[in-house]
């Protein structure tokens, strides 16, 4: 999403960001040599147990996802994530900007605090009680959360048109 703003700023109207990071932290590198040399079931479980949040149907969702996705894909996309820092350009984003991380992800509170500092318009909001994945945990809490920062940049756009048949 922060990507698809900074090349097409013109077609984005706002900008919501969970867990989000402009640069990934120096032990990413740590992180993707342990994934390359971790047997895919091995990591399936492991990556399964990290980002379910002790729910046993989100592990099992998750170890599906992954199952799909396949190690080789995952590694990619760490490759791909690790060339990525876009902390040079965030001053570039003009949207108004919600970044939300949950407050037990203790891996991406500061990548998401980061984040927020970087990006002008940004507000930042860290949910209590919520992990990595909250938007499956606490799916309620995360559409309200997102509906309401969409609401307020609805009224805020209807505060600002001028009025009819002026």
């Amino acid at each position: 999403a922060l990507l698809a703003c900074l090349e097409h700023p013109s077609q984005v109207a706002w900008l919501v960001l969970s867990a989000g990071l402009a640069r990934p932290p120096r032990w990413f590198a740590v992180q993707r040599a342990i994934a390359r040399i971790t047997p895919e079931a091995m990591l399936t479980r492991l990556l399964a147990g990290t980002y379910s949040g002790g729910s046993a149907s989100h592990a099992r969702a998750a170890a599906e996802d992954f199952r799909r996705c396949g190690k080789s894909t995952y590694l990619a996309g760490l490759l791909e994530l690790s060339a990525l820092d876009l902390r040079p350009r965030l001053g570039q984003v003009t949207v108004q900007t919600l970044v939300l991380c949950g407050s037990k992800d203790r891996a991406n509170s500061p990548l998401s605090r980061g984040l927020a500092a970087g990006i002008p318009t940004a507000q930042l909001q860290i949910i209590p009680d919520a992990t990595h994945l909250w938007n499956l945990q606490q799916p309620e809490v995360f559409n309200q959360t997102v509906a309401a920062f969409i609401d307020a940049r609805d009224l805020q756009a209807a505060d600002s048109d001028p009025p009819a048949g002026t």
